[in-house]
């Protein structure tokens, strides 16, 4: 997306979080805009509080750990978020793949145990 329609997007989601700030899907899209945006503290703020009011909604858990990833300064946080989301999607593979570039980057391979026959 153009800077311009990135830029517009944000302003529409702070308007519609202002309006309804119960509305998690709300602040889900807008944390990813941030993220997309570079500006990574303020998406942490906005995925929390989705994840704050519902900590089930795997979309947000998801591109909290890809914020965290892109932050490159919390790997401990990444790597707790994607080891959660491997217990609960134990099939992802997008997940997988990122608890690999996570253990690869700490050297902590053995929290994330290799399947059976694998």
């Amino acid at each position: 997306a153009a800077l311009g329609e990135t830029q517009r997007a944000q302003e529409l989601l702070r308007k519609a979080i202002a309006l309804d700030s119960s509305v998690l899907q709300y602040r889900y899209h807008y944390g990813r805009l941030l993220a997309q945006s570079g500006l990574y503290d303020d998406a942490v703020v906005q995925l929390t509080s989705c994840i704050a009011m519902d900590s089930n909604y795997i979309p947000a858990v998801f591109q909290l750990g890809l914020t965290y990833a892109a932050r490159k300064k919390e790997t401990d946080k990444e790597i707790e978020i994607f080891s959660y989301l491997i217990g609960r999607i134990p099939s992802g593979e997008i997940t997988r793949i990122f608890c690999s570039r996570s253990a690869s980057v700490t050297g902590r391979w053995e929290i994330f145990p290799l399947p059976n026959g694998i």
